[in-house]
């Protein structure tokens, strides 16, 4: 019934089908409300919208909905064996010799505590500072500039960042010889760490001040660990297991999405978004003033911390603070 009545609809196409796949290919011509479609392959190609930003949304509802609530060689039961597709075999580890595995590949997750400045001047002895740099100037690329500090300014995040006001990183706090202590006085332990931990508003600021790259940042990194920031918040007050939750506080399992697509393109758009958002409120509002800023961190409870995109100031509703979404399933669309 569905070739007769729609015989004069349809292309050529559907004429080199199968019988079963042609009867498939109609009732897929036929939505749920009994309302008929045309044969895509009959559209001419004025009729077509090329330019995708003018294409409608469609997210993965529209897409589970069009696999499987309607017509279709795909079922839920056929979804739930996916452990049968030979594409999962893909991500089993194959075995190779030796020679072709790289064992000399740096992680890209490992961060390294940034050096003090105070032990850093130990080490140089009666070395000047001018020294060091006529030595750098004749010699930049030697390592023994990776391992001492030099009183200048810097757009790189070395040692250099660790200002004597910058508070020591939580990960500091850590006590080997708590393993051996009972749940009862390790619970003792820690109340009393958590009572005496306290940062005062110069540390506070310091530690904002060289954080202001944020990701680029191996001090914004490193002072996150053992901290509740605001995108974990939630996880942290979530019905999760206490592990999960130590793990992620803990960063442990931490590592770069700078490759990522949609975290690269939210990075590079961020400044695209801030500066129209910082004229229009300026426009709105009274003396408005906005910059970028580093990790916050609370002074009476240093164990919460934010890094928001920009914190702004105005006479006439106080400060606040930024936060940036580039979505990338919009990269295509004039918003």
């Amino acid at each position: 019934m569905a070739s007769a009545r729609r015989s004069s609809f349809v292309s050529q196409y559907v004429g080199t089908l199968p019988d079963k796949d042609r009867l498939l290919y109609l009732e897929k011509l036929v939505l749920t409300s009994g309302e008929e479609i045309p044969d895509p392959y009959s559209i001419g190609e004025a009729d077509w919208i090329v330019d995708i930003r003018e294409w409608p949304i469609i997210s993965w509802p529209d897409i589970h909905g069009y696999l499987i609530d309607t017509p279709s060689l795909y079922t839920k039961e056929k979804l739930r064996a996916y452990k049968s597709l030979d594409a999962l075999s893909r991500k089993k580890v194959v075995p190779k010799k030796l020679k072709h595995i790289n064992f000399s590949r740096p992680k890209k997750s490992h961060i390294r505590t940034p050096m003090k400045r105070q032990k850093a001047r130990e080490h140089v002895g009666n070395i000047s500072s001018t020294d060091i740099a006529a030595l750098q100037a004749a010699a930049p690329t030697a390592a023994f500039f990776s391992s001492i500090s030099i009183d200048q300014d810097s757009d790189t995040d070395t040692a250099s960042e660790g200002e004597s006001d910058v508070p020591s990183p939580l990960s500091t706090l850590y006590d080997p010889s708590a393993k051996d202590l009972s749940p009862e006085d390790l619970s003792a332990r820690c109340g009393f760490v958590s009572c005496n931990l306290r940062l005062t508003s110069d540390q506070v600021s310091a530690l904002e001040e060289v954080t202001r790259t944020q990701a680029e940042s191996r001090t914004w990194h490193v002072h996150r660990i053992g901290r509740v920031t605001a995108s974990i918040v939630h996880k942290m007050c979530s019905g999760c297991p206490d592990r999960e939750k130590l793990k992620t506080v803990m960063r442990y399992a931490s590592f770069s999405l700078s490759h990522v697509p949609a975290v690269k393109w939210g990075r590079d758009k961020e400044n695209t978004a801030r500066l129209p958002y910082e004229q229009q409120m300026q426009a709105l509002h009274q003396d408005f003033h906005l910059r970028q800023t580093g990790l916050l961190v609370k002074e009476d409870e240093p164990f919460l911390a934010a890094s928001p995109d920009g914190v702004f100031e105005c006479e006439c509703c106080g400060q606040g603070t930024l936060e940036i979404k580039c979505p990338y399933k919009y990269r295509f669309y004039n918003l």
